[in-house]
């Protein structure tokens, strides 16, 4: 997550995967002209290259694509988190006043050599709630947690 705006009132945090989108898009339309121009040259075989477009390029683009948006805002004490797909818009919202700093949250590799993370939300009566769907091994979640942090005023 990249932060788009920051005044004293609000802090706006933005993630837009535009690189996996378009690896996502290209490898559909690579795939899916590999099988049409095959399917017209009269070999049935490409099926298979038109149906792998369709299933594995769209269940990557699914399951991997979201664009999302946090926004802090002090004048309305509030913070939305307003994420985007192909399947829809999902928002969620909680009161700016019941968080009271922001982490990351690591999720280790099945084999445990390595781990991703996502920005989360600490709240002042416990619990916790990520701000990001994707787990991603950059440093963008440290950098949206500290962000955060900085516009709240929290120490690390």
């Amino acid at each position: 997550m990249k932060v788009v705006s920051q005044t004293p009132d609000e802090l706006i945090l933005e993630s837009r995967p535009w690189i996996t989108s378009l690896l996502i898009v290209a490898f559909i339309v690579l795939f899916f002209g590999i099988g049409l121009s095959t399917l017209l040259s009269g070999d049935i075989g490409g099926l298979l290259f038109l149906l792998g477009a369709i299933v594995v390029g769209g269940g990557a683009f699914w399951a991997f694509v979201r664009f999302e948006t946090v926004r802090l805002s002090r004048p309305l004490d509030r913070v939305d988190l307003v994420s985007r797909s192909i399947l829809g818009v999902t928002r969620k919202d909680w009161a700016l006043s019941d968080v009271a700093r922001a982490a990351t949250e690591r999720q280790r590799s099945a084999r445990g050599t390595g781990s991703t993370r996502r920005p989360v939300l600490i709240f002042r009566g416990g619990g916790s709630a990520p701000i990001g769907i994707v787990y991603t091994n950059g440093r963008g979640p440290g950098r949206a947690a500290k962000a955060i942090n900085d516009w709240l005023g929290v120490e690390e």
